[in-house]
């Protein structure tokens, strides 16, 4: 396959048999990039949960799905990784594949970030699921951004995919998810806040996921992620909007990655 535009899946699958399932070097010089750019912008990121993800082989979210909304800006990976503890398991990412592969340093980066690009055609949750099952059997853990459709308001979600919710059946893997307020608007000294809320116990691997029984039950798990983050993400949004700056300096934060 080429360099150029086009989602190069298997460059990225090739990339991820090098990732560590332990964070590194890379984790640890992006935390500091992240907190360098928090005090230049006057940031503040609260995050709270994350002491309380389970344990598995003695590592904190490790053979975990971590499924965050609302995703709204290039931040919020960002602030998932910020939030994430320094002693817990490696993440790594299903994302956008167009996107990835915009650039040619996304296509060098990326790769060697642990990121997955969702290609277009590429057969939904069907498809993936083998790789998400290997990832969190490996003891990473497994970022996943499940909204799908037009923008919602910023106290609410946009329509939630259950595509998580086939990968952690398939996989036997615990949801963790992740309530993320505030990237609405992003400007200098806006705050964020990213909540771990509690794991939701998938049980065992199930190989029938993709059967009409695997359907209901992958149906019932996303209705069940989309109450708990609506439960939260309202009190939340208010929370950040109560802290924003009186006035919006450095707008261009929002698309500085568009």
């Amino acid at each position: 396959m080429s360099d150029g535009p086009d989602v190069d899946v298997e460059r990225f699958r090739e990339g991820l048999r090098h990732v560590a399932v332990r964070q590194g070097a890379t984790d640890r010089a992006l935390r500091v990039l992240i907190r360098a750019v928090c005090r230049l912008t006057a940031w503040n990121v609260a995050a709270t949960g994350f002491e309380a993800l389970p344990r598995h082989n003695g590592r904190r979210g490790a053979g975990c799905l971590v499924v965050a909304a609302p995703h709204r800006a290039w931040i919020d990976p960002f602030l998932v990784l910020a939030a994430w503890p320094p002693d817990a398991a490696r993440l790594v990412w299903f994302g956008d594949g167009p996107t990835m592969s915009r650039s040619w340093w996304r296509r060098w980066l990326f790769p060697r970030l642990g990121m997955i690009p969702i290609a277009p055609g590429s057969g939904g949750p069907r498809a993936y699921a083998s790789l998400a099952s290997a990832v969190v059997a490996a003891g990473a853990a497994l970022v996943i951004f499940p909204e799908k459709g037009p923008p919602s308001e910023p106290d609410a979600t946009r329509t939630i995919s259950p595509g998580f919710a086939y990968l952690a059946t398939f996989a036997g893997a615990p949801v963790i998810p992740v309530v993320l307020a505030g990237t609405h608007r992003i400007v200098r000294g806006s705050s964020f806040t990213v909540d771990a809320l509690p794991a939701i116990d998938i049980g065992p691997p199930d190989v029938q996921a993709f059967t009409p029984d695997g359907r209901r039950r992958s149906a019932a798990l996303t209705e069940r992620y989309r109450a708990l983050i609506a439960g939260r993400l309202p009190e939340r949004t208010a929370e950040t909007d109560a802290r924003r700056p009186s006035r919006d300096r450095w707008p261009w934060l929002a698309t500085m990655f568009h």
